[in-house]
């Protein structure tokens, strides 16, 4: 996780799932009550993402204030693909990396 003026990019690597899905959803709450304009969550170093991932990320989006934007840098493939079989790429966010890692 790295915080900025405002705006904080959180980073998972590795696998988003049922072992690890509690835990992004803590720190990621802790985040949201904290109040940043701006969370960008960047997704490209994460192999795999089962169920669980996309719980927590469906709840962090949930999660986000009127007044905070989510956006969702893709992931590799294997990743988007879970989100695409869902129908979530059509409710969430994907800016390109440039653009969300940009956000003011």
């Amino acid at each position: 996780m790295e915080p900025r003026e405002g705006i904080v990019i959180i980073r998972p690597a590795g696998e988003l799932d049922i072992s690890t899905a509690e835990l992004f959803s803590a720190k990621t709450g802790e985040l949201l009550a904290e109040g940043f304009q701006t969370i960008v969550l960047d997704l490209r170093d994460l192999v795999f993402m089962d169920s669980s991932g996309l719980r927590a990320i469906v709840s962090l989006h949930a999660g986000t204030a009127p007044s905070q934007r989510l956006q969702i840098v893709q992931g590799p493939d294997a990743v988007q693909r879970a989100f695409a079989i869902t129908g979530l790429d059509r409710i969430l966010t994907f800016p390109s990396a440039a653009d969300a890692l940009d956000a003011p």
